[in-house]
């Protein structure tokens, strides 16, 4: 959230695709040479792992930009019905490639995920991004957190569901 703020997001989102596409395009060769080793998945799917850490608050925080204030709220809604299918969909979409065609088309298929979106948002005009006031800092959020643990735990569910899915 701290690098939204502080970075363009449109950016931010553009390299986080580039470098989803590249992690998840080395898994997919790695795979069709038949050198993906456990370690070597564990490693890229580690790594894909911390791009949807950036990908998910910047997306959340660039949404905004995109769609006017009266739709700001269809679109929030739009958005959950999308992660919700996705989740639920994703691994059953996942398990049919890989039992019907194998490991390395279904790697294949999610590195073309990435550049889809990549090309996406290479389409999207660049706006303008709002700049708050001062400069918040992980300390800031850290602060807000030890102050509500209510918070903290909803922070620790979210983050063990989203470990869960990657």
């Amino acid at each position: 959230g701290v690098v939204a703020d502080r970075v363009n997001r449109r950016t931010i989102l553009i390299w986080v695709q580039l470098a989803a596409l590249l992690f998840s395009g080395s898994m997919a060769a790695l795979s069709a040479a038949g050198l993906a080793t456990t370690w070597t998945v564990i490693a890229l799917a580690g790594l894909l792992g911390t791009t949807s850490a950036f990908q998910f608050p910047v997306t959340r925080a660039y949404a905004p930009t995109l769609v006017s204030a009266r739709n700001l709220g269809r679109e929030v809604n739009l958005d959950s019905v999308a992660v919700a299918l996705a989740r639920a969909l994703g691994p059953l979409l996942g398990a049919l490639i890989v039992h019907r065609f194998g490991v390395t088309p279904a790697f294949v298929v999610n590195s073309s995920s990435f550049g889809v979106m990549l090309v996406a948002l290479l389409r999207i005009p660049s706006r303008e991004q709002v700049r708050r006031g001062g400069r918040p800092s992980i300390l800031d959020g850290v602060r807000i957190v030890r102050r509500q643990p209510l918070l903290a735990g909803l922070l620790f569910i979210i983050a063990e569901i989203g470990r869960a899915h990657v």
